[in-house]
């Protein structure tokens, strides 16, 4: 993997560093998996494989380059809410969610304290109107899923379609984004209801608490703002397309 990432490096500079904005925003994920014991091994390697290894070799692969550059940056890792949130829904997603926030911030304290000019920020949408959920149709061959979902599964997953179904749209999600860099922004929510779940956790963090998916929180809505959107992020390695990105029909809030 790592060599086909080095022979791809010449062509993704040319289009994701040109001119005076350099962006990287690493966006992949896949969703599978169901309890944190149930979850086969393959679901396991999958998911991690992707959320969290994919963000790590972009890293790996790419802040060398901008910082050996000189110049004005920033990353994007696209996360969820599920990084933020615990509670229903895929354990392997979430961890992996959890994963990627937890390097972002180390990415942003260490390039910091180094007086890097490359910035950082980590997306936490909400639902998003794409086919995050659709993913199973790229799964290896190699890391087949172990078995069918069962009922109560299936209704998870029925909730997690209807979230993302009815999510708003990657260009109002988009338009946050450029926001963000713009105002050199680490979190970057784009359901500022969920903030309050967020807040809940910190405090039973905080107060010694044990979790409580119940406190304050309806499970179900917990696992509609748990999912997160891949591919929303289609166009952003341009900057000259900002102005292409019209009004979202579905936006009924705005980015924090």
């Amino acid at each position: 993997m790592r060599q086909k990432l080095r022979r791809l490096i010449p062509d993704c500079c040319r289009i994701s560093l040109r001119g005076n904005r350099r962006l990287l925003c690493n966006n992949a994920g896949v969703w599978a998996g169901v309890s944190a014991w149930d979850s086969s091994l393959a679901d396991w390697e999958w998911v991690l494989g992707v959320n969290l290894w994919g963000v790590i070799h972009g890293v790996h692969t790419f802040v060398p380059l901008m910082l050996a550059q000189g110049t004005a940056g920033h990353i994007v890792n696209t996360a969820s809410m599920a990084g933020l949130l615990t509670g229903r829904g895929p354990a392997v997603y979430r961890v992996s969610k959890h994963a990627v926030v937890a390097l972002s911030e180390m990415l942003y304290h260490q390039l910091a304290q180094q007086g890097a000019n490359v910035k950082v920020s980590v997306l936490c949408p909400g639902g998003v109107d794409t086919q995050t959920l659709d993913t199973a149709r790229h799964r290896p061959a190699h890391l087949p899923a172990a078995r069918p979902l069962r009922p109560e599964e299936a209704a998870v997953r029925e909730a997690a379609h209807h979230a993302v179904q009815t999510g708003i749209s990657p260009e109002h999600v988009a338009e946050c984004v450029f926001r963000a860099i713009a105002a050199d922004q680490f979190y970057i929510l784009t359901h500022p209801g969920a903030k309050a779940w967020v807040r809940t956790r910190m405090e039973d963090i905080l107060q010694e608490r044990n979790p409580d998916p119940g406190r304050g929180i309806n499970g179900r809505a917990l696992l509609v703002h748990g999912i997160v959107s891949q591919g929303l992020m289609r166009g952003l390695l341009e900057p000259s397309m900002q102005p292409l990105l019209g009004p979202s029909p579905r936006r009924t809030k705005h980015c924090t």
